[in-house]
């Protein structure tokens, strides 16, 4: 029994290992075919949306369309919405498989810190040739503290760009349009305390009404502390978008988790939709809006649609995230050959602009993807040939 769970020489633990691999491999495969195929792909479609609402208010700003394109600001509390009862699904699967905390800010890191890291790299190269080229030399731009990539940036890199204020807005709490990174990354530390202690539908709803009804004291407050400090720039902003003041949106999410009767579930998704109607959208009324959209994609999974289809948005649900973290840059670029060298203009620029936009970012996902690939598989027989 020894001489087959213990192999002896390296010719037969090479060949144990290369088993135990396909064996691995196999069993991965089997589990993601399986997720796939049991998956709901509503949420995907709510993510895609999210996104892609996202980039539809990033490209209206620069073609002066604003008047009909700002509502896709409202993407974010909408991924936000999702993260919450995502985040509570996460939290489920790992505690009821006796999983730790450690466990979900593992999960949570490995989902996240790459993809964001590589966007960092991608916003820090492009500063420096965007800033070379405004005309700011090499020293200015490396200045230790006050050179747009000196040591400030590192802010980014520990999502503390809408926590800590600044001198300069544009340089250090929104830099292409990364404030949200902050809120995301607070929400998910968070998350397993949320599902904790409010572990019951009606101890998450008062927690999270009675934030939304604080919430514009809660910014004031903030705004006010912010004002004290002086030379803060962009206080107004950095107030209402403070990881604490937007907490009560991903609360929405989790709330929407702890319901688990379906009427219950319809019920609230009413009442988020009269409350909207009500008060004439002026209370969190997109966001109540797109809670009723969670109860609704949650009531209509779409899990046995065609396998294409699957594949499809599957696929476009992975690459939404970096399209979100990597838009920005490619707008900035794009529009200003589409608009200042094309002469394009309107609802005509937008259009390319948009589109163009999608295609790079996914260029920036493939990329990304087989770079994710090529380390893993550098990290794992690093692994093996230690052990």
């Amino acid at each position: 029994m020894d001489a087959i769970c213990k192999p002896d020489t390296d010719m037969e633990r090479s060949v144990s290992v290369k088993k135990y691999k396909i064996l691995q491999n196999t069993s991965e495969l089997v589990n993601e075919k399986a997720c796939i195929a049991s998956k709901n792909m509503s949420l995907d479609i709510l993510r895609i949306v999210a996104a892609l609402m996202v980039l539809m208010v990033h490209v209206g700003q620069r073609t002066g369309l604003n008047k009909w394109t700002d509502v896709g600001a409202k993407g974010v509390p909408l991924f936000f919405i999702l993260s919450g009862y995502l985040a509570m699904v996460s939290c489920h699967r790992i505690f009821s498989m006796d999983g730790t905390v450690k466990d979900y800010y593992i999960g949570r890191a490995k989902r996240i810190l790459p993809m964001y890291y590589w966007a960092l790299f991608l916003d820090y190269i492009y500063s420096i040739y965007m800033y070379h080229s405004q005309g700011f030399n090499l020293t200015e731009i490396f200045n230790f503290f006050h050179g747009p990539c000196g040591i400030r940036y590192i802010r980014y890199v520990f999502f503390l760009q809408y926590v800590l204020p600044s001198d300069n807005f544009t340089w250090w709490n929104n830099r292409f349009a990364l404030w949200s990174m902050s809120a995301f990354a607070f929400f998910y530390i968070c998350a397993p305390l949320i599902y904790k202690i409010f572990n019951k539908f009606w101890k998450i709803f008062g927690v999270t009404i009675f934030l939304m009804l604080v919430n514009s004291y809660m910014v004031n407050i903030t705004f006010k502390l912010f004002s004290k400090i002086g030379n803060v720039s962009g206080a107004d902003m950095l107030a209402g978008g403070e990881p604490i003041n937007q907490l009560c949106i991903f609360l929405l999410g989790c709330m929407v988790y702890f319901v688990k009767d379906e009427k219950n579930r319809f019920a609230l998704g009413m009442a988020c939709l009269v409350v909207a109607v009500l008060t004439s959208m002026q209370f969190f009324g997109y966001e109540l809006i797109f809670t009723a959209c969670l109860i609704f994609a949650l009531a209509v999974p779409m899990t046995n649609i065609n396998a294409i289809a699957k594949k499809i948005l599957t696929y476009l649900s992975k690459f939404t995230f970096c399209l979100y973290l990597v838009h920005p840059i490619i707008i900035e670029n794009v529009s200003n050959f589409v608009i200042g060298k094309m002469g394009l203009l309107s609802w005509r620029a937008f259009l390319l602009i948009y589109i163009v936009c999608i295609i790079f970012c996914a260029i920036a996902f493939e990329i990304y993807t087989y770079l994710d690939k090529r380390v893993k598989i550098f990290i794992t027989k690093k692994i093996e040939t230690r052990f």
